[in-house]
């Protein structure tokens, strides 16, 4: 409890409060809507259907992405939330009167609204939270909102389970309509227009996305970049086929009566098993193996299960795909690929995620949906999807690991850069990159070595800068790296101490005493400074001991100025 009131202080909580209801409403109803709206489509129409209803999804997002995503003033983007979960609430109130006994075109409206409905809501709830929140806010609410969304969605499973049990899909709709509603309820409380003063005190964050075409350009131009939207294609086409194997698995092997059970069960438990690795295994295992190595896990998963399911198929392999392929792709793949945009300047990284998610994830659902439009239309059988999904894994694997040597390029590109803009806020290093960054600080050139002390500073490693580093022919550099001793009280360097304190630059003397006392040194010590022949370490070290009780004010005050007059 006292954490958690230290992450979220006073004034904060109320709006704070209001958000995480707000995300864990939607989610909540989201989980009710999609229970529903797969159990009436696999009860009522066959799992060949499956593809076309992907693209119409993808058509709807394409269309719709750049004109939903837009940012307004704070009025219209309140406005806008409101709309989006009030028309979420009735148009899933408006299928209540048919999905009892659906026919082909209600299944599959009510497919594709549960595809939409809840995705455009949190797309605007995140976009107006970036803007909403300073940098430092967002550091540390956002983990914690991203928790209560987790929450919201593992609760909507298990009601969907619960309910699923007794009641027909109509009553999950109800349920989810009136989840959306009072998402809408919680959201006009968080919401309040803050005052003109309020806002100029919140600045902008982020660079704002170029256009498609510019993004393009320069997106085409970067040979990691065409790497890395080429990898995530073909994650999306491999997340379109395992959708497919297993809806089409568990309508051929779970009664018709059972359905929205089993399907609330499956789906709770993949998101329970990505919540908990990404509690308890995800950052412990990125920070022994490092970043390219642990892209390798996903691809390889998804390779062994889809050779299973080529070789017997059946809804246990199918379970494990689509099982696999859920508790990885929100845990270990999420944090992986973010961190696949560290390296990046802060431009292209808005550059590429404008394309990744125009091109490598709606494109990629649209190619695994041609891809299996395909393969029905000459006769396959659902198991031949397993043979375009072990080339389809194998293909991911190896250009992830083709990956390796461009990411560590991009870092040293990233480190040459010395006129750096803006500083990036860098996730936890792997280890690979934490070597890279120790191995420029011997580097010849200044501003490098300056690039790899701010970056190991903007991820918290300024304990990791070796103290031989105060041999530094720069006195900027040993400057800049005894102001990050000094941060966070290092001690390791105070056998050098005595020699910094004699150095030939006067800042350097400076940074060196205000480094010393912030280790909080015996009294003695620092009265022993106090009569140094160097006036700036005499004059820091009496105001370091009239800090710490040992000197009068009155005392230091006079000593300073007894020093000012004689130098």
């Amino acid at each position: 409890m006292t954490a958690l009131a230290q992450l979220v202080p006073r004034g904060e909580r109320r709006e704070v409060a209001a958000a995480l209801g707000s995300v864990f409403l939607v989610m909540l109803a989201h989980a009710l809507l999609e229970t529903a709206r797969d159990t009436v489509f696999l009860t009522h129409l066959p799992a060949t259907r499956l593809p076309w209803l992907y693209l119409a999804i993808t058509t709807f997002a394409v269309l719709s992405g750049p004109l939903l995503n837009r940012a307004g003033s704070e009025a219209v983007n309140r406005r806008a939330l409101l709309l989006m979960q009030l028309a979420a609430a009735a148009g899933t109130a408006a299928f209540l009167p048919f999905s009892a006994r659906p026919d082909d075109l209600t299944a599959d409206a009510l497919y594709i609204w549960g595809g939409v409905a809840a995705a455009v809501i949190l797309a605007r709830f995140w976009l107006i939270l970036g803007e909403r929140l300073t940098a430092t806010q967002a550091k540390r609410l956002f983990p914690l909102v991203a928790a209560g969304a987790v929450a919201g969605s593992l609760s909507g499973f298990g009601m969907a389970g619960l309910l699923a049990t007794r009641f027909a899909p109509p009553v999950l709709l109800g349920a989810s309509a009136g989840a959306f509603l009072a998402s809408a309820g919680v959201a006009a409380l968080w919401w309040r227009l803050r005052s003109p003063v309020a806002r100029a005190a919140t600045p902008p964050r982020g660079l704002e996305a170029p256009p498609v075409w510019g993004a393009l350009a320069s997106v085409a131009r970067h040979p990691y970049v065409r790497r890395l939207l080429l990898m995530l294609l073909l994650a999306a086409v491999s997340v379109t086929l395992c959708d497919f194997v297993f809806k089409s698995a568990v309508a051929q092997a779970v009664p018709a009566a059972q359905l929205g059970r089993f399907l609330a069960s499956a789906y709770f438990l993949f998101d329970l098993a990505g919540l908990v690795l990404l509690l308890v295994a995800v950052g412990p295992f990125i920070r022994l193996v490092g970043v390219p190595a642990a892209l390798l896990v996903r691809p390889a998963v998804l390779l062994a299960a889809s050779l299973a399911l080529t070789a017997s198929g059946g809804l246990p392999v199918a379970l494990a795909l689509r099982g696999a392929d859920g508790a990885l792709r929100w845990s270990l793949h999420k944090t992986v690929c973010e961190l696949l945009y560290v390296p990046m300047t802060p431009r292209l990284r808005v550059a590429v995620k404008e394309v990744s998610d125009l091109l490598a994830q709606r494109g990629g659902q649209a190619l695994g949906s041609l891809l299996i439009l395909a393969l029905l239309a000459v006769g396959a059988s659902g198991a031949w999807i397993g043979a375009p999904l072990v080339a389809c894994a194998a293909a991911w694997l190896v250009l992830a690991r083709r990956l390796r040597r461009p990411y560590r390029s991009l870092c040293r590109e990233t480190l040459d850069d010395a006129g750096m803009a803006t500083r990036l806020e860098f996730p936890e290093l792997d280890l690979a990159s934490l070597e890279r960054l120790l191995t420029e600080i011997s580097h010849p050139d200044d501003a490098r070595v300056m690039a790899a002390l701010e970056l190991l500073a903007a991820t918290g490693r300024a304990h990791v800068v070796p103290t031989l580093i105060l041999y530094h022919p720069s006195a900027p550099v040993v400057v800049r790296a005894l102001e990050l001793f000094a941060a966070v009280r290092r001690r390791d360097w105070l056998p050098l101490a005595p020699r910094v304190l004699r150095h030939a630059d006067a800042t350097v003397r400076a940074s060196a005493m205000r480094a010393y006392a912030a280790t909080q040194p015996p009294l003695e010590a620092l009265q022993q400074y106090r009569d140094d022949a160097c006036p700036i370490v005499a004059s820091l070290a009496a105001i370091a001991l009239a800090a710490r009780g040992g000197l009068a004010p009155q005392a230091a005050t006079a000593a300073v100025r007894a020093r000012l007059a004689a130098d």
